[in-house]
């Protein structure tokens, strides 16, 4: 490699000034204060750095990725200023949400600037790259996708008889393909043959699903200062997760009465948290969830394990076997 190895802390760094650096400089603060109040909320920044780890593994320097990656992970958070309007969350990142911190209009208009943010950092990539088209299609088709996929979230909540597949269909759609467009652009921004590309979305396609099964089980089971958010939000909101689904299938055709009241009245008040706990554990579904997840990442490991070996395959590496033990 004729670049120096960053660390991921360093790459951190650098797309936290990117996200900054996009920001216009006086001007209408009623619609940019919510858009900086976002980015000061932090987050993992897990979609950035998987574009420019991607970049780095392919052999370019991951710095030539950081303005895609910041682009992604404004993307990331214009949907979630949106889902949070639509699943009237009180609480993202241990804060109040946008809607709730100013008002719902404010918020729609600051997710529309959001996503116009992220474009304006998108055609920052070099303008002349031989894959620029492909990466913009990359990425067009990775906001319709999640578009597509909260659709189906919507359509499902208010459904009675989704299956476990139809789920995975949807987090696929929501949470995975995001992933795998970041690791995609990177790719491209590196030149990756086809077999690469194939390789490595496939990668990210199963760890976004794997780690949105981890985060419906910390939904359950994190605590709610580490989590930042509300603990139980999606029993309350009547989300038929891979859980509740999964509870559903062992106990039919008699369902225990509360479990019949959460997917005919689609959720349940807080107080009876701890009672489908209870039957959650019961029934090891939170073990057998924990298990798909660990699946998911093997089945993950084995792509990557396919692709070049250098500092930035191994840090992918790193950042997979993380999703297994965080808390948040």
């Amino acid at each position: 490699m004729n670049y120096p190895i960053y660390s991921t802390e360093e790459l951190q760094l650098h797309i936290e000034n990117t996200l900054y650096a996009i920001l216009p400089q006086n001007s209408t603060e009623t619609l940019y204060k919510p858009v900086q109040y976002v980015i000061d909320g932090g987050g993992k920044r897990i979609r950035p750095l998987l574009t420019m780890l991607s970049c780095g593994m392919f052999g370019s320097s991951p710095l030539d990725a950081v303005h895609i990656g910041a682009a992604i992970e404004m993307l990331h958070n214009f949907t979630l200023v949106h889902d949070d309007i639509m699943d009237k969350s009180p609480l993202r990142r241990g804060r109040q949400t946008v809607h709730i911190h100013w008002d719902e209009a404010t918020a729609i208009l600051s997710g529309d600037a959001i996503i116009g943010l992220a474009y304006r950092l998108l055609l920052q990539t070099t303008p002349d790259h031989p894959r620029l088209h492909s990466i913009i299609k990359e990425f067009s088709d990775g906001l319709i996708y999640v578009c597509e996929g909260q659709a189906l979230d919507i359509e499902y909540s208010k459904s009675t008889a989704l299956s476990i597949q139809d789920y995975l269909q949807m987090i696929e759609l929501k949470t995975a393909r995001l992933l795998e467009m970041a690791v995609v652009c990177g790719a491209h921004i590196a030149n990756a043959s086809k077999s690469e590309i194939e390789a490595i979305r496939l990668f990210a396609r199963k760890i976004g699903i794997a780690f949105q099964l981890q985060d419906d089980l910390l939904d359950l089971t994190a605590e709610q200062a580490e989590f930042g958010k509300s603990i139980g939000q999606d029993i309350v909101e009547g989300k038929k997760t891979f859980m509740m689904l999964r509870l559903r299938d062992k106990l039919s055709p008699h369902l225990p009465t509360l479990l019949q009241q959460f997917f005919d009245e689609h959720g349940l008040p807080i107080i009876h948290l701890q009672d489908i706990m209870f039957m959650l554990r019961q029934q090891n579904v939170l073990e057998e969830t924990q298990a798909q997840i660990l699946a998911l990442t093997d089945e993950a490991i084995a792509f990557l394990d396919a692709l070049p070996d250098n500092p930035y395959s191994q840090t992918l590496r790193q950042l997979t076997q993380q999703l297994l033990i965080r808390k948040k």
